[in-house]
């Protein structure tokens, strides 16, 4: 079995140093952000980490070995000033946590290597070791860095409610782990399955060994491209929520535009009549027929607050969806009825807006659409200067009785409750006395960005 002279940087050597950079590099990115790209993270720490390892092996002995290691994490930290953003403590902080990460790392990857190969290692002390026992302790310090990075974007997710569709990516942090335990089952299978034991097996065949290191360096560099498959796959969603949020800006101010052309087509019937109605009104009053002057005011006020046939509140985009759905209601046959109760400037951002009453109105309305009578849907909207609160109420089927309540409304549920949690707030839904009845509650401020 072919050894490894750890004082000598190449040519397995470097392996080692490689795999403590990346881990740096690995804790770095799920911290903090790049200043650019992951690509330019990636090499910005990574190479200069490898050519102070390079030097550092070279002029290392027993009394500088202590100070060359402080040395490395005072580069890293040097290099992370320039390569990422972040305040000068979160920096330090990630120069710190990764050398802890890959102190606890490299010790689970003695350890394995121990139970795997039955040999008494200690890096810090064992000048040589094989290929294999190399190769494990690498594979093994650099998929444990992905169990701090999944704790990491765990705690951040829980923090920072705006990136939990991020949490999802958690799920690939932890594959890397897999690894770890696959070879200790093949190389267990192995011993079991040859007596004589994992080195008198190479021995026998000479290319035992050359395809265990192929794999072995395939699991490495697949685990190192885990991170930017991530990274790839998180910036498309962003983008593509950013064109979402594009194109319902388009959506909006197109029906703004509509609504108000509406407005003043109707504005403009009514204005003909106005002056009339007044004088007419005006006339009875002075002949003491004050009950008919009250009638032609009460019937001139219904005409103007019908013009839009929408609640008028200070939010554009609010009126705009309740003028938007009111328009599917009307070609559905459903009576949509809303009403606003405002006293507060509304701080909820326009795309979480238009998400969540989207997806309320559009299942109470299609809930009602199916019903052969009471096609009525009742929604009121409450903004105040702590809370906007949401609530809708219509008649559901006895059909459905006996299904969940997500049978009635099940449209956009993760949606609702996604977003109730992004402003600190609660979704709940009820079915009673013949209606199903669902009350959203949010904090009125602004996201956390």
């Amino acid at each position: 079995m072919t050894e490894v002279d750890l004082t000598n940087f190449f040519s397995w050597t470097f392996l080692l140093h490689l795999v403590r950079a990346l881990v740096t590099f690995n804790i770095s990115n799920a911290i903090l952000k790049s200043k650019r790209n992951v690509y330019v993270t990636f090499f910005s720490i990574v190479i200069p980490c490898l050519i102070y390892s390079w030097v550092g092996v070279s002029v290392a002995t027993l009394e500088n070995e202590l100070l060359i290691m402080v040395g490395y994490y005072i580069l890293t930290f040097i290099v992370l000033c320039f390569a990422v953003e972040g305040a000068i403590f979160a920096k330090l902080f990630t120069a710190i946590f990764s050398h802890i990460a890959y102190l606890i790392a490299g010790y689970s990857g003695g350890l394995i290597a121990t139970f795997l190969f039955k040999t008494n290692l200690s890096l810090g002390v064992q000048l040589k070791v094989t290929v294999n026992i190399l190769l494990t302790i690498c594979i093994c310090i650099y998929s444990f860095s992905f169990i701090f990075v999944a704790v990491i974007n765990f705690i951040k997710s829980k923090t920072n409610p705006s990136l939990k569709y991020k949490t999802k990516y958690t799920f690939y942090y932890l594959f890397p782990i897999t690894h770890v335990f696959s070879s200790m089952l093949i190389f267990q299978a192995i011993k079991i399955a040859t007596p004589e034991g994992f080195t008198q097996l190479v021995e026998k065949d000479p290319y035992f060994e050359s395809w265990i290191i192929i794999l072995m360096v395939l699991c490495l560099v697949f685990d190192v491209c885990i991170i930017f498959i991530v990274d790839r796959q998180s910036k498309t969603e962003e983008r593509n929520i950013r064109n979402e949020k594009e194109l319902l800006k388009s959506e909006l101010n197109y029906n703004q535009t509509q609504l108000l052309k509406k407005e003043q087509v109707e504005f403009r019937k009514v204005k003909h009549d106005l002056i009339n109605l007044l004088t007419t009104a005006s006339g009875f009053i002075e002949m003491g027929k004050t009950e008919k002057a009250l009638e032609i005011l009460r019937k001139t006020g219904n005409s103007f607050s019908e013009i839009s046939g929408t609640p008028i509140c200070s939010n554009d985009t609010l009126n705009t969806i309740c003028y938007i759905k009111q328009q599917m209601a009307e070609k559905m046959n459903v009576t949509l009825k809303i009403d606003i109760m405002e006293n507060a400037f509304l701080k909820i951002e326009d795309y979480d807006l238009c998400r969540l009453l989207h997806n309320i109105m559009d299942n109470a309305i299609n809930a009602s659409s199916k019903l052969m009578s009471n096609r009525t849907v009742e929604i009121s909207i409450e903004i105040s200067p702590d809370f906007f609160c949401v609530k809708s109420r219509n008649e559901y089927s006895q059909q459905k009785k006996s299904k969940s309540t997500h049978g009635v409304h099940g449209n956009g549920i993760n949606i609702i409750n996604d977003i109730a949690k992004k402003y600190s707030g609660t979704y709940t839904a009820a079915l009673e006395d013949n209606f199903y009845t669902t009350c959203t509650y949010l904090k009125n401020i602004s996201p956390v960005t």
